[in-house]
């Protein structure tokens, strides 16, 4: 939660968004169950209007866990924006519609020009090495230095690889994190090594995969391109590079990749406010919609491949906006108006929510404050948690005041 500034009637409007959130909280808790069907295609909705047949239709297993830019996604953003519509919100995304659509990464795909030589050995594409689908597309001829995991340490300066010269050449590096349980973390990712890499001026990177582990293929790799070529090798050629970086000898390293690209939409709404001189600034509300798809990077079961439903992560969150839309529509009325936003693209990395804020399709000044629901479906014991309480002053009155209504106090964090 934030707020930007403070006007007299601004807490206690936002002490009634907050009981009408808690209200909606309590009733969303009450089922969540999943509904299990085999085809792919956007399900019918099914009789109800409330938070429970909200999650059920964004959980239906025909929605394949709401990916980003996938048509389970896009089925879920559909959905939302014809609750808001029934509902009798105003469009406020682009073009007059509910929709605030955006090009996203779905995937790369290898070019024509990839060629792996080092010490003059050329090594077959796929089947010994391949392109990070992040790697840049570039032709490079450059010594190769090896080093080690490509991690510095917190003690810098009994640390090597701090003080390696990395300028100009192709550094190699191992897989994984040996400061860390089984050695996976986040400094293991390749994507991690070769930001740092890049930040220390290395012209690329190769990357020597530990035994038992395949290189994953361009086509899945969603994240942005880097600015150097990044390849890595099987494990079965792993000693030969190594032993070629430690003579820092010549390598020739050839990455030519191809960005594909789809849409992802933001879903936009608006209930204007009533008072002459409040009702041009909003707060806003704002909810993710997409889950992981079927799994994989982030998920819980990262080798599982089935549907990640997201009934709680955050088709509990989509619901509670929509009901609290309506309880607004239907209540009395606000001074300032209420900007309804369901965001997709939060588990890559708040993409919507970033693209929002880059290019907003309201007068972002004009904003006051922003409630987000994030996995609001369940209870730690019987305690409705408000996290972000620091982010600005006014939140203590605001909850106090709110607090002072409700059967069940809100706790903060």
């Amino acid at each position: 939660m934030m707020f930007h500034k403070e006007h007299p009637s601004l807490k206690s409007g936002m002490s009634y968004l907050i009981i009408r959130l808690s209200a909606v909280f309590t009733y969303s808790l009450l089922a969540i169950v999943p509904v299990h069907a085999q085809q792919t295609t956007c399900p019918v909705p099914q009789s109800g209007s409330d938070a429970i047949a909200h999650i059920r239709y964004l959980a239906d297993d025909r929605l394949e866990g709401r990916e980003v830019g996938t048509a389970g996604a896009r089925c879920a953003a559909e959905y939302i924006a014809a609750q808001f519509s029934s509902i009798g919100l105003e469009p406020a995304g682009e073009g007059n519609s509910f929709f605030q659509p955006f090009p996203i990464r779905k995937g790369a795909a290898l070019g024509a020009d990839n060629t792996l030589e080092v010490a003059g050995q050329r090594y077959n594409l796929e089947s010994e090495w391949v392109p990070l689908g992040f790697s840049a597309t570039r032709r490079l001829e450059a010594p190769l230095v090896y080093g080690g995991y490509g991690l510095s340490r917190t003690n810098g300066t009994e640390d090597p690889y701090a003080h390696l010269d990395l300028s100009g050449k192709i550094v190699v590096v191992e897989w994984g994190d040996p400061d860390s349980l089984h050695g996976e973390s986040l400094r293991a990712d390749p994507h991690f090594k070769t930001i740092f890499a890049e930040d220390r001026d290395a012209a690329g990177i190769i990357v020597l995969l530990p035994e038992g582990w395949s290189p994953r293929h361009p086509d899945d790799e969603t994240r942005a391109t880097l600015g150097i070529p990044v390849a890595v090798v099987h494990a079965k050629l792993a000693n030969a590079i190594r032993a070629a970086a430690n003579n820092q000898s010549v390598a020739r390293l050839h990455t030519e990749i191809h960005t594909t690209t789809t849409e992802a939409r933001n879903v936009v709404a608006l209930v204007p406010g009533t008072h002459p001189m409040l009702r041009d600034e909003f707060v806003i509300v704002g909810a993710h919609y997409d889950h992981l798809g079927f799994g994989g990077e982030g998920s819980l079961a990262p080798d599982s491949h089935e549907v990640h439903n997201g009934a709680d992560d955050n088709a509990s969150g989509a619901a509670a906006l929509i009901e609290i839309a309506r309880t607004i529509t239907g209540g009395v009325p606000l001074d300032r108006s209420t900007l309804f936003i369901a965001f997709t693209g939060e588990e890559k990395g708040l993409w919507g929510s970033g693209h929002f804020v880059k290019d907003p399709t309201v007068d972002l000044s004009k904003s006051v404050g922003m409630l987000n629901l994030d996995m609001v479906g369940r209870m730690d014991g019987d305690a409705l948690t408000v996290f972000g309480f620091g982010t600005a002053q006014e939140w203590d009155q605001v909850v106090d005041d709110a607090n002072a209504e409700l059967e069940q106090p809100l706790e903060v964090s």
